[in-house]
Order: C-alpha cells, then structure tokens, then sequence
C-alpha cells in the first residue's frame, strides 16, 4: 500500500472519511480509508494498493468470486457505505451543495464501489 497526496490538486492535507478492515476485495487486515482532501474536497482513498497489491487481487479468482461479480450483501454493504459518506460531506459542507458529483470506482458494477 502507497500513500498518497491529493490527485486533483496534491495537496497531503486530509480528513478521514471513514475506514474498514476486511474488505473482501483488499488483501485481509488492510484498513481501507476514505479521505476527504481538506484543499479541494476530492474524496479518495489513502493509502492506495501498490503494483504487487493489484497483480495479487487481480490474478486467479478476484477476491473468492469466481464470476467476477460481487454478491448481494456485498452490494447492500457498498450502498450503505455511500450514503454514510454523502451524509458526512453533506454535513461538512453545511447542507446539501448544489452542483454535480463525479464517483469514479471499479467492481461491483452498477452500484456505488469504493467504501
């Protein structure tokens, strides 16, 4: 795992917006943390995986799912993530902001990914 500065403005000041362990796409015991640049207010997440961390989740079956699809609660789990996140930024922000909101984010296709 790398840590990271800002990519949208580079800046290496930052909140966390939330973390997890155990997250069954990320190699077992990796915090996985949201954050949430205090310049520019991009979210991402910090520390990111490596080359050696990606060709291991990439190769074979992705994270014990032999389809390439994540299951259910899985999703149900990524959801709950995304509106505990809008909910934080929302409150941060003072209200609801007016505007538009970019999400870019891998695997469970058709939801929200990357809590």
């Amino acid at each position: 795992m790398n840590y990271v500065k800002c990519n949208l403005c580079g800046a290496d000041d930052y909140v966390i917006l939330n973390s997890h362990y155990n997250d069954k796409y990320c190699k077992p015991g990796v915090e996985v943390r949201n954050v949430i640049c205090k310049r520019c207010g991009l979210v991402y997440i910090n520390p990111q995986a490596d080359r050696d961390d990606l060709d291991a989740m990439y190769s074979g079956t992705y994270a014990g799912v032999r389809d390439g699809a994540p299951d259910e609660g899985y999703l149900i789990g990524k959801d709950a993530c995304a509106e505990y996140r809008a909910g934080w930024i929302i409150k941060h922000l003072g209200g609801r902001p007016s505007g538009k909101v970019l999400e870019v984010g891998c695997a469970g296709v058709g939801q929200e990914s990357g809590c």
